[in-house]
């Protein structure tokens, strides 16, 4: 690990949190990093909201699959899930992302959440179908872990951490 070809929208970092602001790179990029971890992907993600935090690990995973300023917002896909508790409901919202992708070649760009609970989300998202004449597949996610998985609040805003298979 270290650098990602082509994808904006994140820095890596050794250890520690930064303010949230460091971390609002602009309204197109979601706002994460990628942190070490050993022989797989780890991602440290940011918002104000814990709603702006499932919007931006969601916008992280297709960063992190393709260059996220290729895909267009031309369709429009609503979904809904529930879950125990915010981090299991954190690793099924990307799952959900992931088995998309790999099964219905499906891209984002942007999400809006409709409802969110410490149990429930439902969200829109808008995206396109994966052409290989565009998107250049940048990395292979194989699976969300529950490996060091942390969803919090912090003084200022929310922070989630997750680890990939890769």
């Amino acid at each position: 690990m270290g650098t990602k070809r082509g994808a904006k929208g994140y820095r890596r970092r050794d250890s520690g949190v930064e303010d949230l602001a460091a971390h609002e790179i602009s309204a197109d990029a979601p706002a994460y990093e990628i942190i070490d971890h050993t022989a797989d992907l780890g991602i440290r993600v940011y918002g104000e909201s814990l709603e702006k935090v499932f919007e931006n690990a969601g916008l992280a995973v297709f960063d992190l699959l393709v260059d996220f300023r290729c895909i267009r917002p031309t369709s429009q896909m609503s979904l809904s899930m529930e879950a125990e508790d915010v981090e299991a409901l954190l690793v099924q919202w990307l799952r959900e992302l992931l088995h998309l992708f790999y099964g219905q070649k499906r891209l984002f760009r942007a999400f809006e959440i409709i409802r969110l609970t410490q149990t429930c989300l439902s969200v829109t998202g808008w995206g396109e179908r994966f052409d290989p004449k565009r998107h250049i597949v940048l990395a292979e996610i194989k699976a969300v872990t529950y490996h060091e998985l942390a969803v919090s609040r912090t003084e200022s805003g929310w922070v989630a951490q997750v680890i990939f298979d890769v």
